[in-house]
């Protein structure tokens, strides 16, 4: 089991959470934190005065993962935060460090179990291997099909002789 620790540009995280979703990695934390590295932080005009802002605003993913998908999950997130082919300072950073055990609290799993990849298979009771089109619902549609009314409900709908009449015979 491996911890893999991304600090990127706040403006990349959605990218990265696109790739992460390709690559089937969908258990992550993002946190928002403050660094600098080489770029070393830029000046700011606040109040009328310069400032040197020596940190900057930075995305900080945690994931935890099992072995065979450290390289797919490293491949995503650089994919997501490269800037242009070569990429450039400021990019990011990802740190990969062994993960001794982890354990859910919920169920008391322990080990690669208690991460969760690869998901667990679908129980084998219920609708699998039911075709959709064979389903139907009390009216005789199909499944997913429903009927919507063509008038809106107006409770206080009246006749052209202004008598109150229900919702359900205005047309």
């Amino acid at each position: 089991m491996k911890y893999i620790i991304a600090v990127i540009q706040p403006d990349r995280l959605n990218d990265v959470l696109d790739e992460l979703d390709k690559h089937e990695v969908h258990l992550v934390t993002v946190t928002q934190v403050m660094g600098h590295g080489r770029q070393k932080g830029e000046a700011r005009v606040y109040r009328g005065h310069k400032e040197s802002g020596r940190l900057l605003r930075k995305i900080k993913l945690d994931i935890a993962i099992n072995d065979e998908f450290v390289q797919p999950t490293i491949d995503a997130i650089t994919a997501g935060t490269r800037s242009g082919s070569d990429g450039s300072i400021g990019d990011g950073k990802i740190f990969v460090v062994d993960l001794e055990n982890a354990h859910r609290i919920r169920t008391g799993e322990s080990g690669e179990v208690a991460i969760g990849y690869p998901a667990p298979p679908p129980p084998e009771v219920g609708m699998a291997g039911v075709d959709r089109d064979q389903i139907k619902n009390p009216q005789g549609f199909p499944a997913g099909f429903f009927m919507r009314s063509k008038t809106r409900p107006r409770p206080n709908a009246r006749d052209q002789n202004g008598t109150r009449v229900p919702f359900w015979r205005v047309r």
